[in-house]
């Protein structure tokens, strides 16, 4: 599926109507018995190391008319006369296109990330257990929930040595940001975290859109991330 059109089917989705749709196709890559539909998200064991995170709603100032959203192309740029919903949609898009490739991650994919984080802060309160088992083997945790293109943010992690061994290894730009639910994780789970750049922008107005060009540079990137981490060492908070 070409990802003008994967991303179409995800932004015509209520939060409820993806969640529903991603534990059906996750059963395409996963046994049933690692994939937890939970209240709060959808946790999923896989057999690479990386845990990739993203959220399942988008701002509620674009949660409208969903069935009739329809991309407009401008150059490599999509957008909706509705607000496009990139954020999150985009990190969703991308973990879509890795089991696409073959890659098995962990993935956690919450609730309600834009008004409070309410969805992981369930997750972390009630299945603590569960998040600490899945992840025990990840390097880190790696959020798909950052604006732009190449950048990456860090929030309160303290560990200076990952933090330069990601942006030496993979060049990307450095930069800061106010919260996502990594920042919740992290901390939680005693595990390093980062939030990498999905290619959307101008998040959580009317006026946003997505750079198909600049994204599918970041998928393959993302990959190459997500490869690694089956070899590296695994950082703390």
């Amino acid at each position: 599926m070409k990802i003008k059109d994967r991303l179409q089917s995800l932004v015509i989705l209520t939060e409820e109507e993806l969640k529903n749709y991603l534990y059906s196709e996750l059963q395409r890559y996963y046994s049933l018995d690692s994939i937890y539909l939970l209240d709060g998200g959808i946790v999923v064991k896989g057999k690479d190391k990386a845990t990739l995170v993203s959220h399942m709603d988008i701002h509620p100032i674009i949660n409208i008319d969903h069935k009739e959203k329809k991309l407009l192309s401008f150059l490599n740029t999509v957008y909706c006369k509705t607000g496009i919903g990139g954020d999150d949609r985009c990190g969703v898009l991308v973990i879509l296109e890795l089991l696409d490739r073959g890659y098995r991650p962990n993935i956690i994919f919450t609730e309600k990330e834009e008004v409070g984080r309410v969805g992981v802060r369930k997750l972390i309160d009630n299945h603590l257990d569960l998040l600490i088992e899945i992840t025990k083997d990840s390097p880190y945790l790696m959020g798909l929930d950052r604006k732009g293109f190449n950048e990456v943010v860090f929030y309160g992690c303290g560990n200076k040595e990952f933090i330069n061994f990601l942006i030496n290894e993979y060049h990307l730009d450095y930069n800061v940001g106010s919260f996502s639910d990594v920042s919740n994780l992290g901390p939680s789970l005693n595990k390093a975290i980062c939030n990498i750049s999905v290619c959307y922008y101008s998040a959580h107005s009317e006026n946003e859109y997505v750079n198909l060009k600049k994204l599918k540079s970041m998928i393959d990137k993302i990959e190459g991330m997500v490869k690694d981490c089956n070899s590296i060492k695994n950082y703390s908070y």
